[in-house]
């Protein structure tokens, strides 16, 4: 048998345990986190997606305001050509003018023949010539210069086409940047939306997690005060029994010394050692009953605290009364137990209550 052994306080522990487990509410804690871990991933993913939309609606914003600077500019440039094309169409109005004015003149006061004449007056053919290319010179620079300006104003007008359609993409683009511009804006509200929605849920879990994990604790130490209070109980329970047992002993030992005394008085010689067995027989068969069966159930309180299922701390001794493993034979049924430590008992000490007083006085039997 083993030595100085605690076994009643380890069973009161290992029944507490068993009673009161200490992982109550660990797979809502387990949920609780995972809730908290995917509402925190869709927390990152909305922040990224709202990062993204405010970057794109930037974007857009920049591209609005450098289009709005070309749209400015082209329609300063369509303003000014259409402030040019009136000016030539003025222009040519007034070479028209200046020429049917010359004409009318010609006509009404015989101009041409005062060219003529002009002519005519020449001092010599080179300087008829001369005359006559001067004014051949000056018509046609007049036509060239009506023909100048009517060149220029269909430019201007095509230029003025243009710019006009020009005008009007800038303007179709700007429009269409402003509604790409508001749907990023509507995005980003969302967004907005959504995450509150989220951190509210997670808010809500993060006090949930908070609650369940109070709850454990507080489970976790009436577990404690209950499981130190089964051992106290069966601490005190032990320590009575052991009183009892003692008690009993006691009174075995006072009835036996009184039994053997009141032989020796009545007998001498070979009759007293006679008379000295007969009585010893007969205090041996008192024992067997009731101090006998207290002297065992006192053994297996100290032993195993009365269970059939426990084992030593060093692995080799098993049961109710700590048996070695090779002295049941594989055979751990409680009948077995109670067997072989009656054989063990009688075998080295004779009675249960000579294995008591031996395990008072060495604390193992």
């Amino acid at each position: 048998m083993k030595a100085r052994k605690s076994i009643v306080l380890l069973s009161a522990l290992l029944l507490t345990s068993t009673v009161s487990p200490m992982f109550v509410g660990a797979d809502t804690i387990d949920d609780l986190n995972s809730q908290e871990s995917d509402l925190n991933n869709q927390a990152d993913s909305i922040n990224s997606q709202i990062t993204s939309a405010m970057d794109q609606a930037q974007a857009t914003a920049d591209q609005i305001d450098a289009l709005s600077t070309s749209v400015a500019d082209n329609q300063e440039k369509l303003v000014q050509t259409q402030a040019d094309i009136e000016t030539t169409k003025a222009n040519i109005e007034e070479r028209k003018a200046a020429v049917a004015e010359r004409m009318q003149d010609i006509q009404l006061n015989g101009s041409s023949e005062r060219d003529w004449q002009a002519l005519l007056d020449a001092e010599s053919i080179t300087d008829f010539v001369n005359r006559v290319y001067a004014m051949t010179v000056l018509q046609s620079a007049e036509n060239d210069k009506i023909e100048s300006l009517n060149t220029e104003q269909a430019k201007l007008e095509e230029l003025e086409t243009q710019l006009a359609d020009t005008q009007a993409e800038l303007e179709a683009n700007q429009a269409d940047l402003e509604t790409q511009s508001a749907a990023y804006i509507t995005q980003v509200n969302d967004l907005k939306v959504q995450l509150a929605n989220n951190q509210d849920a997670l808010a809500g879990v993060v006090a949930s997690k908070e609650e369940e994990e109070a709850r454990i604790a507080a489970q976790a130490e009436a577990d404690r005060l209950a499981a130190e209070q089964a051992a106290a109980d069966a601490q005190a329970e032990a320590d009575r029994l052991a009183a009892e047992q003692n008690q009993a002993a006691e009174n075995t030992v006072t009835e036996t010394d009184t039994a053997s005394n009141t032989g020796n008085s009545g007998s001498t010689g070979t009759t007293n050692n006679d008379t000295s067995n007969s009585g010893s027989t007969g205090g041996s068969s008192t024992v067997t009953d009731a101090e006998e069966l207290a002297a065992k159930e006192w053994i297996a309180m100290k032993e195993s605290g009365g269970s059939y299922t426990v084992y030593s701390a060093s692995g080799q001794h098993y049961g109710r009364y700590q048996l070695l493993l090779s002295y049941l034979g594989g055979d751990l049924s409680p009948e077995n137990q109670e067997r072989v430590a009656d054989n063990y008992v009688k075998q080295r000490y004779g009675s249960w209550v000579a294995a008591k007083a031996y395990h008072l006085s060495h604390n193992w039997y």
